[in-house]
């Protein structure tokens, strides 16, 4: 089908790299678009921190059309080296990821072939992902739940991806799960009272930030937290300090301190947190990939008005695990959802093996209605 690889080798080839999606999707009622400069961002060297260590090469697919000279991009692919990943699991593996492709074997053949030759060239053994440089991007691949809106920090794809790994020789490498349910309608007298006699016990105090000006003051603990409760969780990699104050500047704007909990020790140190934001999936639809001129109205319409809580992160330090917190957290978005009127709640991934988040839902009226999978694949040599 005359099937064309091409790098992206410049600013222009980039755009168009991002955009590929836009087209892919056009039109699909659960596809939430990304924005566009800050995926631009994201993957350029010399705005993400990320490239202080990591190498990544950007790939696109074209069809020639028909005897013209004319070419249609059909698919795209990066590939990603992350020092940081490979040192701390002792895997000499390459990663892949922003992988879109048309429902054609020969596409996602030649786009996977690109990053896998490009990995041995580096001397990797192992191709994973869908991954990013870090746990904040977008991990996994959708391999259920394709009638289901994802949240603006998931993913969606069409029906047709997980087919294609498996033919291009892929397995499951694991799994994420997400869930979703109707807020509570009461908090039971008990539970409260137990919360605050676990906060009691473990000497711990809880923290509503007012204003983002309160938040800020907290977030390279907030990190700490994260690097800290995170660090052994499949493919974790730990935030630079430079991460972590590139994405606190890129992430401020969007978070709302009422929905954003945090338990602090004796010294007024964080000990845990849970963030959560009401749903931007609709809002990011009909910004179509841009904040402005327009696109910010929806995003500030979605933040005043919400009907569904998305659930980010909960993170505790270690010496406070396992003593009963996540119920505290969850008692306290449950308070403020119930004062907006929020109608249910939606997850974002959590691993199949994390059984302690996971628990969690069994307490509430939650259906698991997506999973993600990431793949992996064993590279061999190529022959001479």
């Amino acid at each position: 089908m005359n099937i064309e690889i091409f790098p992206v080798e410049n600013q222009k080839d980039l755009k168009k790299f991002v955009r590929f999606p836009m087209k892919l999707y056009k039109n699909n009622p659960y596809w939430v678009p990304p924005l566009i400069q800050e995926e631009i961002e994201t993957l350029s060297p010399d705005k993400n921190p990320a490239f202080e260590s990591c190498e990544a090469r950007y790939w696109l697919a074209y069809q020639k059309q028909n005897e013209g000279k004319k070419k249609k991009a059909v698919g795209r692919i990066a590939g990603i080296l992350n020092p940081s990943y490979m040192s701390r699991w002792r895997k000499n593996y390459a990663n892949f990821g922003w992988f879109d492709f048309t429902d054609n074997g020969e596409v996602s053949q030649k786009l996977i072939q690109t990053v896998e030759a490009w990995a041995r060239e580096k001397n990797c053994t192992g191709l994973s992902g869908p991954f990013g440089f870090t746990n904040f991007d977008a991990q996994g691949m959708l391999i259920e739940g394709f009638h289901h809106l994802p949240t603006v920090a998931s993913v969606y794809n069409y029906e047709y991806y997980p087919r294609h790994m498996e033919s291009l020789g892929f397995n499951k490498d694991v799994d994420y799960l997400e869930f979703q349910g109707p807020t509570p309608k009461s908090i039971p007298l008990k539970a409260q009272r137990v919360s605050q006699f676990l906060l009691k016990k473990s000497k711990l105090k809880l923290f509503h930030p007012r204003s983002k000006k309160d938040l800020k003051v907290y977030i390279p603990e907030v990190f700490k937290v994260i690097n800290t409760s995170y660090r052994n969780l499949y493919s974790a990699v730990i935030f630079s300090q430079k991460q972590i104050e590139w994405y606190a500047q890129k992430y401020l704007s969007f978070l709302q301190p009422e929905f954003i909990k945090l338990i602090l020790d004796s010294d007024n140190h964080v000990a845990g947190f849970c963030l959560a934001l009401p749903s931007l999936s609709r809002a990011f639809q009909k910004c179509r990939g841009h904040l402005f001129p327009l696109g910010f109205i929806h995003v500030f319409h979605a933040l005043k008005n919400p009907k569904v809580l998305d659930l980010y992160l909960i993170g505790i330090l270690p010496p406070y695990q396992n003593k009963g917190l996540n119920a505290v957290f969850m008692s306290e978005l449950n308070k403020v959802a119930l004062s907006k009127n929020i109608q249910r709640f939606e997850t974002n991934g959590e691993l199949e093996t994390n059984q302690k988040v996971i628990s969690i839902w069994k307490h509430y009226q939650a259906q698991q209605h997506k999973r993600r999978r990431c793949y992996f694949k064993e590279l061999h040599p190529k022959e001479e």
